[in-house]
């Protein structure tokens, strides 16, 4: 399958033959999106991982690490995102819930 077939099929999946524009802007985006693909890597001068996000991080030598390595020589530069499965992204929403949601009275009792 082409790529033009591929987003033609995801096109028609999402617009369900509803609407004409939902279709075209679709086939639309997605080839704007393969012009312009995204580098994945995030520079740590430019934002730091929130907390509770699974990411993968790379020094300045090329390693990579699921977590900030204790030893202060390694330079991390970079870092990016490691997705979720379902079940842990479930976990991690209630968990983050959690820890946005201020204290009631009842808690701090």
């Amino acid at each position: 399958m082409t790529r033009e077939q591929q987003i033609e099929k995801a096109a028609t999946a999402k617009s369900r033959g509803e609407t004409p524009y939902y279709y075209e802007a679709f086939v639309e985006g997605a080839k704007w999106a393969d012009e312009h693909p995204q580098d994945p890597w995030i520079s740590i001068e430019d934002a730091r991982p929130a907390l509770l996000e699974f990411v993968l991080y790379c020094d300045e030598d090329g390693e990579y690490y699921t977590e900030v390595p204790q030893n202060e020589d390694v330079k991390i530069t970079h870092w990016m995102y490691i997705p979720y499965c379902p079940p842990l992204q479930a976990f991690c929403n209630k968990l983050k819930k959690l820890l946005d949601t201020p204290p009631t009275k009842e808690d701090k009792q």
